[in-house]
């Protein structure tokens, strides 16, 4: 079994908090996560057009669309942008994920 945490960006993930156990955890709504999601589908697919565009699309500001940038390159994406292509593109095959990975095998318990 396989769970990621990803860091808390105050700038756009607020400040909820959830208190379990004496520790703090922070919440982030799914919308964040789903925007996440389509910004990495637009990028895989090298369709983001420019950053006003692309962030008309997601009905968000530029400036949180680059806080959303800034916090996938955190993690490790390699985003660039093309002003040719007119889009972000990843320089190195693969995707952002977000998702639980089971990493549990036939035949383990």
């Amino acid at each position: 079994m396989c769970i990621v945490f990803y860091t808390y960006h105050a700038a756009f993930f607020g400040r909820n908090t959830l208190n379990f156990y004496g520790r703090n955890f922070n919440l982030m709504p799914k919308h964040y996560f789903d925007r996440l999601q389509n910004i990495d589908r637009l990028i895989r697919m090298k369709g983001t057009g420019t950053p006003k565009q692309l962030a008309d699309r997601l009905h968000i500001s530029e400036s949180l669309l680059y806080e959303y940038l800034s916090f996938m390159k955190e993690q490790g994406a390699p985003i660039v942008y093309s002003k040719h292509r007119q889009s972000y593109y990843y320089e190195r095959q693969g995707g952002f994920n977000l998702r639980f990975i089971n990493s549990h095998t036939a035949g383990e318990e």
